[in-house]
C-alpha cells in the first residue's frame, strides 16, 4: 500500500432495546430515560498515497460539492485495503489497542507515516494518544465546520448568506493555519457585540473547542503532506 497508514476512530451511541420481560417501574427516576445508550467504538484502517490539496480546493469541495473534477480526483486517491470494524462489547482502550495492533501488522518495520483522525471527544483523544504512539493526530475537519455553522447561525440566523460567508471565510483561514487568529476573532465578536447568553455560548463554545484542539488542527501542514483531514472513512 501507500506510504501513509491511516486510522480513523469514532464512538457511536447505540440505543439499547429493553426486553419485554423487563420489570416495568412505576415511575422513572430523575434523568432516567426509556431507552439507554451504550457506546460502540468504530475504526477504519487503511493505507493511501499522499493526496496534495490546497485550502481553496477543500473550501470548494465543501461549498460547491457539485464539482465533478474534485470528486474524480478524490476517488483516484482514496483508501487502499480498508478494513472497517466495530465493537459494542470491548472497552474503548482495548479496542484502540486492537487498532494499534492492526497498524503494526500492516507496517511492522514502522516505515510508513502514521495518521490518526478522531473527533474532539477528550476520552477518545487521550486513549489514542496513550496507545498509538509516533502518529500525527488530526481533528476531523467536518466537526470543526459544524462548530462554525453553529456560531454562524447564532450570529446571523439559519439559511442567511451572512452565515454562509462567516463559515466559508473562517474555514479557509483555519485550513490556512490561522486557528489562533480565528479563536481570537470569535472571542472579540462576543465582547464587542455584547451578545446574549445563547448566542455568546455558541461562539465561545466553538472558540474554546478550537483552542483546545489547535495542536490537532495544523491543516496547512497536513494538506501539504497529503494527509487525510476528515473521518468520512469511518463515519460512513
Amino acid at each position: 500500500g501507500g506510504p501513509i497508514l491511516v486510522a480513523s476512530i469514532d464512538s457511536k451511541g447505540i440505543p439499547m432495546v429493553k426486553s419485554e420481560l423487563a420489570v416495568k417501574k412505576v415511575r422513572k427516576q430523575k434523568g432516567e430515560k426509556d431507552q439507554k445508550k451504550k457506546m460502540a467504538t468504530v475504526a477504519a484502517v487503511f493505507t493511501q498515497i499522499p493526496y496534495l490539496r490546497t485550502a481553496e480546493e477543500i473550501v470548494e469541495s465543501l461549498f460547491a460539492p457539485e464539482n465533478k473534477d474534485h470528486k474524480k480526483r478524490e476517488k483516484d486517491s482514496g483508501p487502499e485495503r480498508k478494513r472497517v470494524w466495530a465493537s459494542l462489547r470491548l472497552p474503548q482502550a482495548t479496542f484502540i489497542n486492537n487498532v494499534n495492533e492492526e497498524m503494526n501488522r500492516r507496517d511492522p518495520q514502522r516505515n510508513k507515516l502514521r495518521v490518526v483522525v478522531t473527533d474532539g471527544a477528550r476520552g477518545l483523544q487521550h486513549g489514542v494518544a496513550h496507545i498509538i504512539k509516533d502518529a500525527v493526530y488530526v481533528l476531523d475537519l467536518l466537526h470543526v465546520v459544524e462548530y462554525l455553522w453553529a456560531a454562524g447561525h447564532a450570529l446571523y440566523g439559519e439559511e442567511s448568506s451572512e452565515a454562509v460567508d462567516f463559515v466559508r471565510q473562517r474555514t479557509f483561514r483555519i485550513l490556512s493555519g490561522e486557528v489562533s487568529q480565528v479563536v481570537k476573532g470569535m472571542r472579540q465578536i462576543v465582547t464587542k457585540r455584547n451578545l446574549k447568553k445563547a448566542r455568546r455560548d455558541k461562539l465561545l463554545g466553538a472558540a474554546n473547542y478550537f483552542y483546545r484542539n489547535k495542536s490537532r488542527m495544523r491543516y496547512d501542514e497536513y494538506l501539504k503532506k497529503g494527509f487525510p483531514i476528515a473521518s468520512g472513512s469511518v463515519e460512513g
